[in-house]
């Protein structure tokens, strides 16, 4: 949706959130997952709050930017599981922000090769998604220099954790409302991201806890467009996670298996938790 800006009026201290890794969804005992890539589930509880992630090696899983179509009235797909679905993806999250009167994205957005809309240099946006070569991260607006090579791209905002440290600027924001993000970890590892209502200072909170970073070692992490337009899909062998956009979103970013013809290997417990 357009972008809405918190009124900073008065800051307040939160403690940082503990978190507790909650089961996995199954479906009559034991499930398999696909390797490289796993769906974890976190409450908390100070936020009274779910945490959804899908981890993924960079290796053998990428991400996709899917575009919605340019008509508000007839968007491409009828849902975020089917844009999910009818590309290849085992999971995906709603995309970038966008104006809500002629469905435009705001800022940078490349779709699968496809260049939808200009890079925007002075504007609100201070981070931008790319992938280049397969390989998905995050940089910040002034160090984009050129959509050369890149396949997939959207311009956002805000930023939440930099160089592995929470942006202190976050504390301002009390709203709680649906957050969707991207998250780019060590070692390769990167992840998408969605919780239920909480504000933005109380997810950080969380990302960079102990506890989560036996799953991702946080090193940046940029938040998406949210609230109605926050969504998050999983699928996987009887595995299914759904939590819909409550409106049309202009784009979505969805996990998919490098085409490489190799399987890819597990995550190992040390970059992606037990």
């Amino acid at each position: 949706m357009s972008p809405m800006f918190p009124v900073r009026t008065f800051r307040f201290a939160v403690m940082l959130a503990a978190i507790i890794p909650c089961p996995r969804p199954a479906a009559g005992g034991d499930v398999e997952r696909p390797q490289g890539i796993r769906y974890e589930k976190y409450d908390i509880p100070s936020a009274r709050c779910a945490l959804h992630l899908v981890v993924f090696d960079t290796a053998y899983y990428t991400l996709k930017v899917i575009d919605n179509g340019p008509s508000l009235a007839r968007p491409a797909y009828a849902s975020l599981k089917d844009a999910v679905r009818q590309n290849g993806c085992y999971a995906g999250i709603n995309g970038g922000f966008f104006d809500m009167q002629d469905f435009t994205p705001c800022g940078l957005m490349i779709a699968q090769g496809r260049k939808v809309s200009p890079f925007e240099s002075k504007t609100w946006q201070e981070g931008v998604f790319v992938v280049r070569g397969n390989q998905p991260s995050l940089i910040q607006r002034e160090a984009f220099t050129s959509a050369e090579g890149i396949s997939d791209a959207l311009q956002s905002s805000p930023w939440l954790i930099r160089n592995g440290k929470v942006e202190e600027i976050q504390k301002d924001d009390v709203r709680r409302t649906r957050r969707v993000f991207l998250v780019q970890g060590k070692s390769g590892i990167f992840a998408i991201g969605f919780s239920s209502r909480a504000t933005l200072f109380e997810i950080a909170g969380a990302l960079v806890s102990r506890s989560l970073a036996q799953t991702i070692e946080v090193s940046e992490v940029l938040v998406l467009d949210g609230a109605t337009s926050g969504g998050f899909w999983y699928g996987f062998k009887g595995v299914v996670v759904d939590d819909p956009v409550q409106v049309p979103v202009r784009n979505f970013i969805g996990v998919a298996p490098i085409a490489s013809g190799v399987k890819g290997a597990p995550i190992p417990a040390a970059r992606a938790g037990n």
